[in-house]
């Protein structure tokens, strides 16, 4: 156990040494603290705040241990402490952010933010009990102390809006029981990006969110229940993403649906499914206060015309406001999920039909069907990789063309499928 801590556990052991000595220790541990908060990842402005001040501190203990005018008084001791207390805090603050995962560190933004800003605040009050005690000191050092002081007990954090919005953003979810694919992937890809995991490895994603689920485990068992409940409905949530599941378990879903596929033809969209003012199917359907629902890019349009009219009804709207309806949402992705796996063995047909003008019909509607990285792993699920790549045997320029086309597609954002592509044409065009 080095010095310093042995030193800093109770004030009985202060008392042991001179308080130049403590004085000497404290401020080598000011020094210390302010480095290691400069390296703190996630919330970087207010750990740059938290170590300038920190910075600030040093040279003004510093001045004060060399000047030698310091009294060994029961205040100015009761001073030190004080400090020393507030700079325990705040290295207990900085260790946690550097453990903890950057998913943690976001949902707890906050927090973390309140704490570092109460951190500071106290220090700025334990340096007005070191100027009280200190009377004896230079008046420069003394207006240092003061000043600094002042700047440390006014000062404020606030998390980026970014981050406060994301929260907002989860919160919402959870209260609103969310499932809607879009809505839930759009959140990943934001948290993803906010807190620097790539967005285009769902892999990487999928280990941030485990080492949240043991940092959740962590809280059950130091049964903090209130943490414990809220980072599980987080997980909750967050685990309905495309990019937070494993590709087998997408794979396990094409699985059940491919057996339910009993139609010859896709399936029509229900009326509902039609925006009424395009007639186009839905991608973001919100609700107007009349219950009338359009997609969101149509109705805004409407309004920013000028309209104030239910564009269905006539009915006048003093509300213009726009409210996310999920359920229409939910069975339009159902819908579309369904018509993709017919496509999908649809697609199978063609290909192993031999004929020409099936198989480039197949090879054209595989590249409009991977729009996403599930349906990614479905093509791969029905083997029909293997397929696309036979052929590029096939002497015919155009088709070998598109269906190089579709083998980039299938491989966007999905290392399986690049290794299964590898694979195939080492074995099919190996000399």
């Amino acid at each position: 156990m080095d010095l310093a801590v042995e030193l800093g556990i109770k004030m009985t052991f202060l008392e042991l040494v001179p308080i130049s000595t403590c004085l000497a220790i404290l401020t080598n541990e000011i020094l210390k603290t302010a480095l290691a908060a400069q390296d703190v990842l996630m919330e970087k402005d207010t750990f740059k705040s938290l170590s300038a001040y920190f910075h600030s501190i040093h040279p003004v203990l510093h001045e004060l241990m060399s000047s030698r005018d310091m009294a060994d008084t029961p205040a100015s001791r009761q001073a030190l402490e004080a400090l020393r207390q507030d700079v325990e805090k705040a290295k207990s603050l900085v260790n946690m952010c550097g453990k903890k995962s950057r998913f943690y560190q976001l949902v707890h933004c906050r927090s973390i933010v309140k704490e570092a800003q109460q951190i500071t605040q106290d220090m700025g009050k334990s340096l007005g009990l070191l100027s009280l005690a200190t009377a004896e000191i230079s008046m420069d050092i003394q207006n240092n102390v003061d000043k600094l002081k002042d700047e440390m007990i006014h000062a404020e954090y606030r998390a980026s809006n970014q981050k406060l919005e994301i929260m907002n953003k989860i919160e919402m979810g959870i209260r609103q029981h969310q499932t809607d694919q879009a809505f839930l992937n759009d959140l990943i890809h934001e948290i993803a990006r906010t807190v620097g995991v790539p967005v285009e490895d769902s892999s990487e994603i999928r280990k941030e969110l485990e080492y949240f689920k043991k940092e959740k485990e962590e809280a059950a068992e130091r049964k903090e229940r209130e943490e414990e409940a809220f980072m599980e409905q987080i997980i909750a949530l967050l685990s309905r993403a495309e990019a937070t599941r494993t590709p087998e378990s997408i794979r396990e879903d094409y699985k059940e649906k491919r057996y339910l596929v009993n139609v010859d033809i896709e399936q029509e969209p229900l009326e509902s499914f039609r925006c009424p003012l395009t007639r186009e199917v839905m991608q973001d359907p919100v609700s107007i206060a009349t219950g009338s629902t359009f997609e969101r890019a149509n109705i805004e349009e409407w309004f920013a015309n000028g309209n104030k009219t239910d564009p269905t009804t006539g009915a006048v709207l003093v509300d213009l406001n726009l409210k996310p309806n999920y359920k229409i949402r939910e069975c339009i992705e159902e819908w579309i999920d369904w018509n993709h796996c017919f496509r999908i063995q649809n697609a199978r047909r063609k290909l192993e039909s031999g004929e020409k003008i099936k198989i480039n019909e197949a090879v054209d509607d595989l590249c409009k069907i991977c729009k996403t990285n599930k349906f990614r792993h479905w093509i791969a699920e029905e083997k029909l990789i293997k397929h696309v790549v036979e052929v590029l045997r096939i002497r015919d320029d155009s088709l070998r063309r598109k269906s190089l086309s579709a083998l980039q597609v299938i491989v966007i954002k999905n290392e399986e499928n690049k290794v299964r592509i590898n694979s195939l044409f080492s074995s099919a065009f190996s000399t």
